[in-house]
């Protein structure tokens, strides 16, 4: 009998969400004895160092999506999988082109981690105006569309106006072993080595979608609070400067850090008081998972769509208007007088555990080849 072969096509080796979700599944991919390859459009970045033992790695060496269709379609016709696994509007609409030049034959999944609607409307660039149509224009070739949350399937169907029967819903794969082990390591930074101080963590790609600056005014108003508060936010981009200046002209050059990016970000999560997301919307967001994974105490603007899934309308962690930076601090504040004990946070996070996901990966895997 052949070996189970899947490719997991995606765009770098960054660090973001996806990145780490397409590599964890990859890794239970392998422990099933399947044939395992990553399939990147531009094989750099740091997460490249996780690769699992095993995965075979296809760098297509394109730079960017559209340059990747045509070695795309090489692949598919010279290798053959039985599945591929797509991530990103851009992608797996890439992917549904390389599909039908190569002649392939498999079955083809694919996944979209944002909502779609909020992305078009605050765009990062004018190719994000375009993901709503390019999905109800292309999705219907792919044999699945995945979805990360209940919401984010109901606002995707609401305006691709696509089949519900094509659409799976899967939570993001988001606990391991592996993020266990590496919230047990000391944070190298003196914050976490002085008891008295309350650290505040947040994480995340430095743009207008995280809403940091809500997040920093509401940092500062609490800060008149408590003033052994201080203040981590995790990540690159291209709002940087404009969140050191509003932290300088908020007094706050010396409780706010900005560390860029992490590669364990699990350590910085599991020594903080707590951690909050502030954005304008989400997919799913994967780091209230895995601060809750690390026994820290969340709370989460109840943007679309994911946190409110997550946290059941409130039940592990307080949800506060988008944009109330009132409602942020004194979420805070309630928060650290009274946490949530860790452990009743570590068993919500282990619903999205690895192997509980994989099971349904696996599970529609199935059902999608045998149709």
């Amino acid at each position: 009998m052949s070996t189970f072969h899947i490719g997991l096509y995606f765009s770098n080796f960054s660090g973001g969400g996806i990145q780490r979700v397409m590599l964890s599944l990859s890794e239970g991919f392998l422990r099933l004895g399947w044939q395992v390859d990553l399939i990147l459009v531009q094989a750099d970045g740091p997460l490249r160092a996780e690769i699992p033992q095993g995965a075979r790695l296809i760098d297509l060496k394109a730079g960017k999506s559209t340059r990747s269709i045509l070695k795309l379609a090489a692949y598919l016709a010279s290798e053959s999988p039985a599945v591929v696994l797509s991530s990103q509007t851009h992608l797996n609409v890439s992917a549904i082109i390389a599909r039908f030049l190569s002649g392939w034959k498999g079955r083809l999944l694919v996944s979209e981690h944002i909502a779609l609607d909020f992305s078009a409307q605050n765009p990062n660039s004018w190719k994000d105006r375009l993901h709503p149509l390019l999905a109800s224009l292309f999705y219907h070739w792919a044999d699945q569309i995945i979805l990360v949350s209940f919401e984010a399937a109901r606002r995707f169907m609401k305006i691709t106006h696509l089949p519900a029967n094509k659409i799976k819903v899967i939570y993001n794969p988001i606990v391991s072993q592996k993020l266990l082990e590496q919230s047990t390591i000391q944070p190298d930074h003196p914050w976490f080595k002085s008891p008295g101080l309350k650290v505040i963590l947040a994480a995340g790609r430095l743009v207008k979608q995280k809403d940091f600056k809500t997040l920093l005014k509401s940092f500062s108003l609490l800060k008149t609070k408590l003033p052994m508060a201080r203040l981590m936010i995790l990540g690159d981009g291209k709002e940087h400067p404009q969140l050191m200046r509003l932290a300088k002209n908020l007094g706050l050059e010396d409780a706010v850090h900005f560390p860029g990016f992490v590669v364990n970000p699990f350590a910085y999560m599991a020594h903080s008081s707590v951690f909050v997301l502030s954005s304008q919307w989400e997919g799913f967001a994967n780091v209230l998972v895995e601060s809750m994974a690390c026994g820290t105490p969340v709370i989460s603007t109840n943007c679309p769509s994911g946190p409110s899934e997550i946290l059941e309308d409130g039940k592990y962690g307080i949800l506060t208007p988008v944009g109330d930076a009132n409602a942020l601090a004194e979420a805070i504040l309630d928060t650290l007088a009274h946490p949530i004990p860790p452990e009743i946070l570590r068993q919500r996070a282990m619903s999205f555990s690895v192997d509980n996901i994989l099971n349904q990966y696996i599970s529609d895997i199935f059902q999608v080849t045998a149709n």
